[in-house]
This record gives structure tokens, sequence and C-alpha cells, in this order.
């Protein structure tokens, strides 16, 4: 157990339920009578800084040196670097014109990001270029949206040492660095809303951007948060259940449980330890997500009867269940991965109609996972189809240039949650994934 200092944060005093959704939009799976019945049962946490003080300025004695770095790049990483990218790309995607019309977009999402980061580091899901008041979408989490801006760097191989965005980079990670706190909690607190249900996604985010910046570079300065922050993931796992939730140790579900599995990848192939019963737990919870009688079906909460089994919903947990397959030691040539790849490529990316709704950044983000190591035509062809699709809905002009609009006539199925930098930032994920895929579990790695 990490040790306690200050206000624990784990009181639903006061917290509504979640914002309710319009008929055709999905709500978050929270409500504060879940939360009242949970109990912390393997975490002790401190209160992070009150988001009504002022603006959280860099501390200074947390300031990365901007020159004179000498780079130690993790194998798992080498893929990314500039003289490297394009290669690694290739060899994943067969049709050329989709790479570099996807490169083209990236460079036009990374510019509005650049443009969109706060004075402090930090980047904000209300806050960003051309942005308003109504802009602002239900969820206030910065450290999710300064870790998913950071991705999309590190994605597109740059990083903190050199390179055109090195001082983006390094001042996204010096404001994650001066808010951890000793127990290696990465999340910032917010609004009652967002607290209930977005601390451990953006623990989990934040937690792979800095893992990421260390297999990028082999930075020491960074790799001790990078450790906490993991040893906070390992330490916040539900006990019987192997996963986690939106507040730490008190159930699981498959959808936050995905983004802490590949969070401690990450940090494995950085060479950051990652304790192995961990992963032993997240095995479990895997098995037990998959439909018995159907193992390209897996249930959000297999423990929860009365979750919700939208279209949207299952077709998402059928890419978050393979893709934590492939982490947690099973081969792409597995039914356990080639059945649920098979169900992802036949639904090619589209923004649908206002009568069959079908946009979901989130769900692309992960079958793009999944797909690229299963490989071949199909997934050419799904990715040729996410890049023209991408392609007609990328802002051109204005201060948003180079972002996506989460609501417009089709929203984003959590559009009204993240907002724009959200969706913006697993799209350009989602576009890097040829070159930024992490690579599964090794023989040596997956257990006997």
């Amino acid at each position: 157990m990490l040790a306690t200092q200050g206000r624990a944060r784990t009181s639903t005093r006061g917290l509504p339920a979640a914002a309710p959704a319009s008929d055709d939009e999905e709500g978050l799976s929270i409500s504060s009578e879940q939360l009242r019945r949970s109990r912390m049962t393997n975490v002790a946490v401190t209160a992070g800084p009150s988001p009504a003080g002022p603006t959280l300025e860099r501390i200074t004695a947390l300031a990365l040196p901007a020159d004179g770095r000498v780079r130690d790049v993790a194998d798992a990483f080498a893929g990314r670097l500039a003289d490297r990218r394009m290669a690694a790309a290739a060899a994943k995607v067969a049709d050329r014109e989709a790479l570099a019309q996807a490169d083209a977009m990236i460079d036009r999402g990374l510019a509005f990001l650049v443009r969109s980061q706060q004075a402090d580091g930090r980047w904000s899901l209300a806050s960003y270029a051309g942005a308003t008041a109504a802009d602002a979408p239900r969820l206030t989490c910065d450290t999710a949206a300064t870790g998913l801006a950071l991705l999309s760097f590190l994605g597109a191989g740059h990083d903190h040492f050199s390179g055109p965005h090195r001082d983006t980079i390094r001042r996204g990670i010096e404001w994650l660095l001066a808010v951890q706190q000793p127990n290696g909690d990465l999340y910032l607190q917010a609004d009652p809303l967002s607290n209930s249900c977005g601390w451990m996604y953006s623990h989990a985010i934040a937690t792979m951007a800095l893992c990421e910046a260390v297999g990028m570079t082999g930075d020491s300065l960074v790799r001790p948060a990078a450790d906490k922050a993991c040893r906070f993931i390992s330490a916040s796992q539900h006990p019987v259940s192997g996963g986690w939730r939106y507040v730490p140790g008190t159930d699981s579900d498959l959808s936050v449980s995905g983004w802490m599995l590949v969070a401690l990848r990450a940090g494995a192939l950085a060479g950051v330890p990652v304790a192995p019963e961990t992963l032993s737990g997240v095995r479990k919870l895997v098995q037990q997500s998959a439909s018995p009688v159907d193992p390209a079906r897996y249930a959000y909460n297999p423990q929860d009867s009365q979750q919700r089994r939208s279209p949207l919903s299952a077709r998402c947990m059928t890419a978050v269940g393979a893709l934590m397959r492939l982490h947690t030691g099973v081969r792409p040539g597995d039914q356990l991965v080639s059945q649920p790849a098979d169900l992802l490529v036949a639904d090619s990316p589209s923004y649908g109609s206002a009568a069959s709704r079908r946009r979901d950044a989130y769900l692309w983000y992960y079958a793009s996972q999944v797909l690229v190591h299963t490989g071949g035509d199909p997934w050419d062809r799904w990715y040729r189809d996410l890049v023209d699709l991408l392609a007609a809905h990328q802002q051109r002009k204005g201060p948003a240039a180079g972002s996506w609009d989460p609501l417009g006539s089709q929203p984003d199925r959590w559009g009204h949650y993240g907002g724009r930098i959200y969706v913006t930032a697993l799209h350009l994920l989602s576009l890097e994934v040829p070159a930024r895929h992490l690579p599964t579990y090794s023989a040596a790695d997956a257990e006997p």
C-alpha cells in the first residue's frame, strides 16, 4: 500500500450522477450511489492541488535540460526515430499514398496541438486554439489532455531531446513531473464529475506518456517519475478482479484496464520495472471478461449484469479485449485475436448517419492497434478507409486548423465529454499506429 499523506481523495460526498445523455449519445456508467458503495481496498492516495487555486506554474527544480542530452533508445521504440520511421510504417502498410496522406494530417494535427499548449506546459480539454466557452466538454482532465497531446508527438517520432517539437514536449513533461504526487499519482483534481470518472483514465494516459518518453530517450530524469507512476498503477489494482475502474481499488472494467495495461507495457518496454503479479491479475480480468461461448466478444464489466450492451460499446470492447490479449501473451494468429480482428475489419471507419451512429474515435484508436498486428490486405483496406475518412473531415482553416470537430452533424461517441483535444489526439494516434504501435509479448515475456 502506498503511504498516505494529507487528505485521501476517496470521498464521494456531493458527487452528481453522470451527466444525462441525449437520445443519440451514451452516458458515462457512473453514479454517486455506485461510488458510495465503493471502498478503497488496496491503495491510499493524497489530495491534489485545489482546482480553485491559481494556475499551477512549472516547478523550476523539475526543469529538464534543453541541450546536451545523450539519447539511449529502447529497442521497442527504435522504429519511431526519424531515420527509421517511414521504413517501419511501410513494413506495416502497403499503401504508400495512404501513409503520405496520413503524415500530412499528422503534421497539421501536431501544429494545432502546439498552438493549443497552455503557458505552464499543460494541455486542457477546454482551452485550445480557437476555443470558446461554448466549446468546453463535460470533463475537465488536464492530466489526460496533456498525456494525449504528448503521446501524439511521441507517436510521430518526436521527443524532448531534439527536433522541431523538442521544447513543446519538454514543457509538457515538466508539467506532469510538477503535478505528480509522492505516491506516483499523476491526476490533477478538478470538478466532481471529472474526479469520479476521469481519475484513473488520466493517470494511465499520463503514465504512458512518461514511459514512452523514457523509451525514446532513456532520460534518467524522467525515469523515476515513470517508475512511481507504474507502481501507483500496481498498487491501485483491484485485488480480486485484477483490473481498474474510475477510482483506485473500487472495481474493474475493461476500458480503464486497457489503458492501464498498455501503460504498464510501455513501461516494461522502456525498462521500467513492472510487477509480474500485476500482469497476472490483468490476464485474469481479460479471461473473465470474454464470452464463454464466443471468444470475440467481451463484457465491459463482467461483474455487473446491468451494464449497457449497446452495439457501439460491444464493438469497442471487442477491440480493447483483443489488444489486451496481445499484450498478455496471446499471438496475433490465435483465434482469441484473429476472430475479434475479423469483426473489426468488417466494420470500416465511418461517421454513419443520424439513424445509425458509427463515429467513434475511441474504437478506431483500439482497433488500429489490433489490426496492425494481424496485418494483411484487410488491415491495409481498413487503414486506407480511416485515412480517407479523417482526411475528409480534418479542419484546414482558422485557429482550429489541423483538428477534428468532436460534434458537428455526426458527433463522436464521446465528443461531448472529451471535446476537440481528445478527438484530435486519438485520431493522430490511430494514424500514427503503423510506426507507433508497441510490440506485443515475445516468447520470453509470456508466462508458461
